[in-house]
């Protein structure tokens, strides 16, 4: 008997041709997505405190898009006053092109 024909029937897989399953995660899908959304926010804040014209106009464009504004309207009149407040400051960026 040859050791080589150990897994060659139907029933059997080997262990060399087995490939890693790929699982379906949400809690990692919804951390994706929460860090997409800080960094969203974050960088069109960023952008309306550059001062320069287009980097303004596209900053808003973002915040926008992400519904800053109402989600902040919106935690407040919940009072979920940690939440509205943690959106503002993310909201408002980094302070780039200020001087201090």
């Amino acid at each position: 008997m040859s050791c080589c024909n150990c897994y060659n029937d139907q029933d059997q897989q080997s262990p060399i041709d087995e490939k890693p399953r790929k699982r379906f995660r949400p809690i990692a899908m919804l951390l994706n997505f929460v860090l997409a959304y800080v960094i969203l926010v974050g960088g069109g804040g960023t952008l309306i405190n550059t001062g320069h014209p287009v980097a303004v106009e596209a900053g808003k464009m973002v915040q926008t898009i992400t519904f800053v504004q109402p989600t902040i309207h919106w935690a407040e009149n919940t009072n979920h006053r940690v939440v509205a407040h943690g959106l503002r400051v993310l909201s408002n960026g980094l302070p780039v092109g200020q001087l201090m």
